[in-house]
């Protein structure tokens, strides 16, 4: 919607019976957090709230569309979400703002102090027929980004999510986690479960969602 949410209010008491009947599991991913959001969130029995951080103005309202919106909404978000007893999964889109970073370590500052469950950090792919075709990835300043994030929360459970550029870009990014200790990587290139193996992980293949995986829930 235009206030960056997903139209959940409308259909709680059929997801909630959905849930019960067929034992379902609910991570939601939204942009934004309203207190009628948040309410039908907790409502629904949702166990991970994905929200996306995004620590720029500019990007928010030229990338994401939400041009009534500033990084305050999205602190606002969060406090919303915690404030109705939500786990929180939040995404930072590293590249987002047209392949630079920028707003990242605000976005990441953002998460202090607060019960984070998972963080998973993706970056942007250009996708052709779209504004950003032929946008280029700063992957030097991605992958610093990548560890000041383990640094900044070493405790955390810190995933390489869906978005990752593809082909050898995304060779470097998976490799370069695994060596940082992240804790799962989405639909991972050949040869990084080898590797992982080989850097003494204990790997375990899971059909959920990667912030789902290994979570006491």
């Amino acid at each position: 919607g235009a206030d960056g949410t997903i139209p959940l209010p409308p259909y709680v008491d059929v997801a909630r019976e959905a849930r019960n009947e067929f034992r379902l599991r609910y991570a939601v991913h939204t942009k934004m957090v309203t207190e009628e959001f948040a309410r039908a969130a907790a409502a629904v029995g949702t166990e991970l709230l994905m929200t996306d951080l995004v620590g720029d103005d500019e990007s928010l309202r030229t990338v994401y569309h939400l041009r009534s919106c500033g990084i305050e909404d999205v602190r606002k978000s969060l406090d919303l979400a915690e404030a109705h007893g939500l786990r929180l999964a939040p995404h930072i889109m590293i590249g987002i703002a047209w392949g630079k970073v920028v707003g990242e370590r605000v976005a990441l500052d953002m998460l202090r102090g607060r019960n984070v469950a998972a963080l998973s950090l993706v970056v942007l792919t250009p996708l052709r027929l779209t504004p950003m075709a032929g946008v280029k990835i700063d992957l030097p300043a991605v992958l610093e980004f990548l560890s000041e994030a383990r640094q900044a929360f070493p405790d955390i459970r810190m995933t390489l999510g869906c978005a990752k550029t593809g082909g050898k870009t995304q060779r470097v990014l998976e490799e370069h986690a695994l060596k940082l200790g992240f804790d799962a990587i989405a639909y991972p290139s050949e040869g990084i479960v080898d590797l992982a193996r080989s850097l003494g992980y204990q790997v375990r293949l899971s059909e959920s969602c990667c912030a789902f995986a290994d979570l006491a829930l």
